[in-house]
């Protein structure tokens, strides 16, 4: 039986199946696979971004995302334009920038819809405070 950990975001509690992968910015769950008869690949994440953290400024080539800020303060980023109260589903095109800045500790439910088979390698850092940044 799969283990269920409990963490404690801010005033929240989090009761979530599996194993965290950890990020500098804090870290996130994988919580379902979904494949198309086509063999296309949907992925939903719980990504959890400590207070004053910032996921890189990144693009992706095969996939699109949708976010859903579920609690906390939360900037979103698509292109040049700064979303600080982003509606109920932000939608992120393929190869377009984008990157989210917590206010406070956010959670942010994540669709990923890729043409093909999902993978994190997908993703291009423009510019990242951790020194993880992969293109020019």
């Amino acid at each position: 039986m799969e283990k269920t950990n409990e963490n404690t975001l801010g005033n929240v509690i989090l009761k979530i199946k599996g194993v965290p992968e950890t990020r500098p910015w804090g870290c996130f769950y994988n919580l379902a696979q979904v494949f198309d008869d086509k063999g296309n690949e949907t992925r939903v994440k719980l990504i959890m971004v400590l207070s004053g953290e910032k996921i890189s400024l990144q693009y992706h080539r095969r996939r699109n995302e949708e976010w859903t800020l579920l609690n906390g303060s939360a900037i979103f980023v698509r292109g040049d334009e700064e979303f600080p109260h982003p509606g109920p589903v932000f939608f992120v095109p393929r190869l377009i920038k984008h990157s989210i800045v917590a206010i406070t500790n956010a959670i942010v439910l994540e669709t990923s819809r890729c043409v093909g088979k999902f993978s994190e390698e997908d993703i291009v850092r423009l510019s990242d405070r951790y020194g993880r940044a992969t293109a020019c």
